[in-house]
């Protein structure tokens, strides 16, 4: 098992498409502004059209993957692991524990060591893979922030969609944002948002529905990794 602690800093790699894409370069990879987020692949997108979507992923410059051990209960990192496995050095490549199943079994849910350890190993299994680039927990977000930031992107003229991936790309202390399509066509989308400003009203209007330094959903607060807040690029 091997996982890496990505350090931050912005920089642009040359790519050999046409139009080349953004980079930003995390120590020790250089990585896309946009990550393939996997959570349909499998279930509501079929294999066929997620193997598609992964090929054009990486047409338009992507070379940043996430997935899930829930994800089509396992199926997406079949799926993934198929594709990238002919380019696995050149891939990033990130997967999420899940929380368990809450059957009250010992080891098999909440993230004790021994659950993250059984999980990590059945990830690598599906993927294919002898080492991961990252391994995070998955946790969940607030439905009713959700509405209230799509009511504000409507009366701003921006797409939700855009204004999120704008909103994660505009934090100085990250470097690429998991957009996750359910078919080819959303990609227009995604390549749009980085072309998106955020502003310092955009700003404050996410800073009063959720604090700095503070989740969206109460409880994934760790005491022990203190975040101080977001460091903003250009507000």
């Amino acid at each position: 098992m091997h996982l890496i602690d990505w350090q931050l800093n912005g920089t642009h790699r040359h790519s050999p498409l046409a139009t080349p894409a953004p980079y930003r370069s995390p120590v020790p990879a250089a990585v896309s502004t946009l990550t393939l987020g996997t959570m349909m692949f499998g279930k509501q997108t079929s294999t066929e059209d997620s193997l598609r979507s992964i090929d054009k992923a990486w047409n338009l410059g992507t070379n940043f993957i996430d997935t899930a051990d829930v994800y089509s209960d396992g199926r997406s990192e079949e799926i993934v692991g198929e594709a990238i496995a002919s380019r696995r050095q050149e891939w990033a490549l990130a997967t999420k524990v899940d929380f368990g199943p809450a059957d009250g079994l010992p080891n098999r849910s909440d993230l004790s060591r021994k659950h993250i350890f059984n999980g990590i190993e059945a990830s690598l299994t599906r993927l294919g893979t002898d080492y991961l680039d990252i391994c995070t927990a998955k946790t969940t977000t607030s439905l009713h922030i959700a509405r209230q930031i799509q009511q504000y992107t409507q009366e701003r003229g921006v797409g939700i969609v855009e204004f999120a991936i704008a909103w994660v790309l505009n934090n100085s202390a990250l470097t690429s944002a998991i957009v996750g399509p359910r078919t080819e066509e959303p990609w227009d989308a995604y390549t749009k948002a980085q072309a998106v400003r955020v502003s310092a009203e955009d700003g404050a209007f996410i800073d009063s529905l959720v604090t700095p330094g503070h989740a969206s959903t109460p409880g994934f607060n760790d005491v022990s990794h203190f975040v101080s807040g977001r460091r903003s690029r250009t507000a």
